[in-house]
């Protein structure tokens, strides 16, 4: 086999297209992959789209008869794909161009970038919802307290002025907690977006991480639309990413509040649905938007594809949906009629059962009718909070951090009925005395209360599902607390 034939086999063969003009630009080559791809780039020559623009760097090459090859590389869009090209003027020859199909590669390249990003807002997020967390339970749980002694006070049967006193009290005691909650409620959104970049599946439940994303997404939908939910009864659980699974919803919402002109919320609404279909749990998400029209549909799922203007869409958010809900297993589809709205529906694979951890050992009782509880927090102010909610409910005992409450766990464990323990602690943490007392005082376990600040690592998260201990998230409510120790 001669050079030449060679040559003409490695273009021809090629998994790359290739294309030869000659000096006029007229197409007189193009390989296998390059006929497959552009079957009319004969008959269209430089007018075809992946040839566009190259009358202007053939008059770059004319006259060509330069001594040296000129080669000139760009980069073309068309119809959605990305091309790399390299085009190349032979002395006294042809010119060829060597198509190499970049898509794929832009798209990951493009996709890392973004989810860095999501990971470092996730990051900030979930650590300004943390540092957050304390003092909103010192604020919370101080007006719980407030309202308790009120309450204490008006059924003293006071005079008429101090009874109007302490109603003002309570109604602007009332309003500030309410300010608190819809703290809180942000804040556990913020969460949400935490750990957004890990793989880690847990058991998740799917109306809170809805709840979390409305919470979110309430702002875009302002003056656009009003909300509604429409969730069925004791769904399962399904597992998943919580943080990835949040990112899906969020996008939803927003996509479909930027579906609806700002100016007539009460005319228009987002439902959100959910609905067990036999071991499928079914979530659909529906606006009253500008509908999407039969051409564009196909393409809403594809990579880079966005009808927003330039700078306000990456064309990545379906695409990405898409992608978390197939690595579920699930599957999203979309309906959508122009001029009345758009649906999507998202199916995602049930878990049946989560087992619990049920040790074997009986809780030994005590006598007295007195509770025994200790208190366990790396924070002072949480600290002082909680035994001052839990004055007249038993004996109490509280310990600054993990290390003292190891100690205090091996000189007196077995007397305490009750131990409320903040999770996360530096050095010896929440888990690790729990996993102490299960070890040496066997069934003293069963009586950890978990206090968390609701951004934990899915290991933790999957720790406090087994254990299944009470949790306490802060911030919490005088009723919270007590609630929680009339479960143990």
């Amino acid at each position: 086999m001669t050079l030449d034939v060679q040559l003409a086999n490695f273009a021809e063969w090629n998994p790359n297209a290739i294309i030869e003009l000659n000096t006029a630009g007229t197409v007189i080559y193009a390989n296998l992959i390059a006929r497959t791809q552009f079957p009319d780039i004969f008959t269209q020559g430089l007018s075809h789209s992946i040839l566009k623009g190259l009358e202007k760097i053939l008059q770059d090459f004319q006259p060509n008869h330069q001594s040296e090859v000129i080669v000139y590389n760009r980069e073309i869009d068309v119809h959605g794909k990305c091309y790399e090209q390299q085009i190349f003027a032979l002395p006294d020859a042809a010119i060829y161009v060597y198509i190499l199909d970049v898509t794929e590669s832009k798209q990951l390249k493009a996709q890392a970038h973004f989810n860095d990003r999501l990971a470092t807002v996730g990051i900030l997020a979930a650590g300004v919802a943390h540092e957050i967390s304390n003092p909103l339970t010192w604020i919370l749980g101080s007006l719980s307290l407030f309202q308790g002694f009120t309450k204490t006070l008006k059924s003293n049967h006071v005079n008429r002025e101090i009874q109007e006193i302490t109603n003002k009290i309570d109604e602007t005691v009332h309003e500030l907690t309410r300010g608190i909650e819809q703290i809180r409620d942000i804040t556990s959104s913020l969460k949400g977006l935490a750990h957004i970049d890990k793989n880690e599946a847990v058991p998740v439940d799917v109306h809170k991480i809805i709840n979390m994303a409305i919470s979110m997404a309430s702002l875009a939908c302002k003056n656009r639309a009003e909300i509604e939910t429409k969730y069925a009864e004791n769904l399962p659980v399904i597992l998943s990413n919580p943080g990835k699974l949040h990112q899906v919803f969020l996008n939803l919402l927003i996509n479909a509040a930027q579906a609806i002109s700002i100016g007539d919320s009460q005319h228009n609404k987002i439902c959100v649905s959910t609905s067990l279909e036999k071991s499928r749990i079914r979530i659909d998400v529906s606006d009253t938007g500008h509908g999407i029209s039969p051409e564009i549909l196909p393409k809403i799922f594809d990579a880079f594809f966005t009808t927003k203007p330039s700078g306000q869409g990456t064309g990545l958010g379906l695409s990405i949906c898409q992608e978390i809900i197939c690595d579920l297993k699930g599957k999203i589809n979309v309906q959508s009629i122009v001029g009345k709205g758009t649906v999507f529906s998202v199916y995602i694979p049930v878990i049946l059962e989560i087992s619990k951890k049920q040790p074997e050992s009986d809780i030994i009782a005590y006598p007295g009718n007195k509770k025994q509880i200790l208190l366990v927090d790396d924070d002072p102010m949480v600290l002082k909070l909680m035994r001052r909610m839990l004055e007249g409910q038993g004996q109490i005992t509280s310990v600054l951090g993990g290390s003292d409450a190891m100690k205090l766990i091996d000189q007196h464990g077995k007397l305490f009925d009750i131990i409320i323990s903040d999770f996360n602690m530096p050095q010896i943490s929440g888990s690790d005395l729990y996993h102490h007392a299960a070890k040496h005082y066997p069934g003293l376990e069963r009586r950890f209360i978990f206090v968390t600040g609701g951004a934990e690592l899915p290991w933790a998260k999957t720790f406090l599902i087994t254990a299944g201990n009470p949790v306490l998230e802060k911030p919490f409510q005088l009723k919270d607390i007590l609630k929680m120790i009339h479960k143990i």
